[in-house]
């Protein structure tokens, strides 16, 4: 295990668990979908592939797990990019804004939710953007570079 990548004043060990759930990037990310879809963050990989959304139905499942996998891989880019290519550690926004990007291109594979899924990643990416600009970000700022 190595030092945390994505945030400098982390000094916890990176490890799976950590990068996806208690890091302090992700776990400002899954603030924002608890906010927004009333999910809370899953404990570790087990709960989030056993237990965790106990309740719903399987095709809810499949869209929440359509986007959670795209969650889980713009913050594997993100942290590989930083680590290998060593850009400059990429914001939570870009991170969950990559996410959306993501999960609207894979909802061609889910043909009668695709505009569930488009209406859910608006959803998320307008209460993320009101959750920055409540807690200081400037709207002038931009979210690229």
């Amino acid at each position: 295990m190595v030092p945390c990548k994505e945030d400098p004043y982390c000094l916890d060990k990176e490890n799976i668990a950590h990068l996806f759930f208690n890091c302090s990037s992700a776990s400002l990310l899954w603030r924002i979908i608890y906010i927004t879809f009333g999910l809370s963050r899953p404990n570790s990989v087990n709960h989030l592939f056993g237990s965790w959304l106990r309740g719903l139905t399987k095709s809810h499942k499949n869209l929440v797990y359509t986007g959670i996998a795209a969650l889980c891989w713009a913050i594997w880019r993100s942290r590989n990019d930083t680590v290998f290519q060593k850009t400059k550690n990429q914001t939570s926004l870009q991170i969950l804004f990559s996410a959306t990007y993501l999960t609207r291109a894979w909802a061609i594979l889910h043909k009668e939710d695709r505009e569930a899924i488009a209406a859910a990643c608006r959803m998320l990416e307008m209460v993320a953007m009101d959750f920055y600009a409540t807690n200081g970000w400037m709207f002038s700022n931009r979210l690229g570079l």
